[in-house]
C-alpha cells in the first residue's frame, strides 16, 4: 500500500492544482467583475463540467485496460487510439450541435433569467473535445509511469491560465473568461501530447477522424436549415 500511495502523490497533486486551474477563472471574476457575472458563468460551466465527468468516467474505464497490454506494444497503441477516436466521436458532435442550441439550452435548464449565458455556453463547449483527448493522454500516462510529467504539465498549464485570466477577464469580462478556459485547454493538452509522443503516446492519423467530421459538417448544415424550431426538435434533427 505505501508503495501505490508513494506512486500516487504526483497523481494527487495534479488533480489538486487541477482543482485551482477549474476554478481560477471564478475566483477572478469575483475579483475583477461582479457577483452576477460569476454566477452566470458558475451556471454555465455546470454544463460543461457534466461533460467533463463523463470523460473522466470513461478514461478510468480505460485505464486497466491500457494497463493488461505490453507497454508501447501494438495491442497497447490500438487501443490508444480507439479511445481517441471514441471520444471524437462524442465531443466533437457535442461541441457542433451545442453550438445551435446554446442559448435554449441555457433558458431550459436554468431559467429565462440566464439565458444570457448562451453565448458563454458557446464558447465554453469547444474546450468539451480538447478536454476529452487531454484525458485519454493523462490515463495513459499514468499507466505508463508518467506522473511526474503529469505534474510539470498541470504547473505550466496553470501558470498560462492565471496570465490569460487576468488578461482576458480585464478586457472582457465573462467572455474573456471562457476564451481563457478553451485556450488553457488548448496549450494544457498540447503539453500533454508532448509528454505523451516521448512515451511513445501519438493521437491518431487526422484521416481516422474524417467519418465524424463529416457528419458534424452534415448535422450543422440540417441545423442551420432547420432555423429557429423548438429545441428539443433541434437536438432530436442534430443527433439524427
Amino acid at each position: 500500500a505505501k508503495r501505490v500511495l508513494r506512486r500516487a502523490r504526483p497523481v494527487m497533486l495534479h488533480l489538486v492544482l487541477g482543482l485551482a486551474l477549474y476554478n481560477s477563472d471564478l475566483l477572478f471574476l469575483r475579483a475583477l467583475r461582479s457577483s452576477p457575472d460569476v454566477g452566470i458563468y458558475a451556471a454555465t460551466y455546470t454544463l460543461i463540467s457534466f461533460a467533463g465527468n463523463l470523460g473522466v468516467a470513461y478514461g478510468m474505464s480505460l485505464m486497466p485496460s491500457l494497463a493488461s497490454l505490453p507497454r508501447g506494444g501494438p495491442e497497447q497503441r490500438a487501443l490508444y487510439h480507439t479511445a481517441v477516436l471514441h471520444s471524437a466521436a462524442i465531443a466533437v458532435p457535442t461541441f457542433v450541435g451545442g453550438v445551435f442550441v446554446a442559448p435554449d439550452v441555457m433558458r431550459l435548464v436554468f431559467g429565462g433569467q440566464y439565458a444570457e449565458g448562451g453565448p458563454l455556453l458557446q464558447i465554453l463547449l469547444a474546450s468539451i473535445p480538447i478536454f476529452t483527448a487531454r484525458l485519454i493522454v493523462f490515463f495513459a500516462l499514468v499507466v505508463h509511469a508518467g506522473e511526474q510529467s503529469l505534474v510539470r504539465a498541470i504547473v505550466e498549464a496553470l501558470f498560462a491560465n492565471i496570465l490569460l485570466n487576468l488578461v482576458l477577464i480585464q478586457a472582457l469580462g465573462t467572455i474573456g473568461a471562457a476564451w481563457a478556459t478553451v485556450a488553457t485547454e488548448v496549450v494544457f493538452c498540447a503539453l500533454l501530447a508532448r509528454y505523451g509522443r516521448s512515451e511513445g503516446l501519438r493521437f491518431p492519423p487526422i484521416k481516422r477522424f474524417w467519418q465524424p467530421l463529416v457528419a458534424c459538417a452534415v448535422m450543422g448544415l440540417a441545423l442551420v436549415v432547420a432555423g429557429e424550431q423548438n429545441a428539443l426538435l433541434r437536438v432530436a434533427i442534430g443527433a439524427t
